[in-house]
């Protein structure tokens, strides 16, 4: 039985798998860094001129009887809840910020998945 014994080629071979993860790590973070970047750098889109204010309504009107949305009301009730928690960034920043966690969210379900 070898469970104590360690030879240089598995020394190395461990050290490989190490440097590698930390590779993928760091291209995953700068990915991530420029996936945000790229998000928070736009001017205010069309599609959201619809999403993001009943968001922001949805304190004075109901939704569906008082304001139009065509979409489920999770994204709605989603982005009130983060502006709720976040005020300070504005409406508009913290539903980028909310997408930006959805993406990292379902890509950690897939890598897990």
């Amino acid at each position: 039985m070898t469970s104590g014994i360690h030879t240089a080629g598995s020394t190395v071979n461990t050290r490989m798998r190490t440097a590698f993860k930390i590779a993928v790590g760091v291209v995953g973070l700068v990915l991530l860094a420029g996936l945000a970047g790229r998000l928070f750098s736009y001017e205010l889109r069309r599609d959201e001129f619809m999403f993001i204010p009943p968001a922001a309504l949805l304190g004075d009107y109901e939704l569906y009887r008082e304001l139009f949305f065509n979409q489920p009301p999770y994204s709605v009730w989603l982005f009130r809840t983060a502006h709720l928690l976040l005020p300070d960034l504005g409406l508009l920043a913290s539903a980028r910020l909310t997408m930006l966690l959805i993406w990292v969210f379902m890509l950690a379900a897939v890598r897990l998945g």
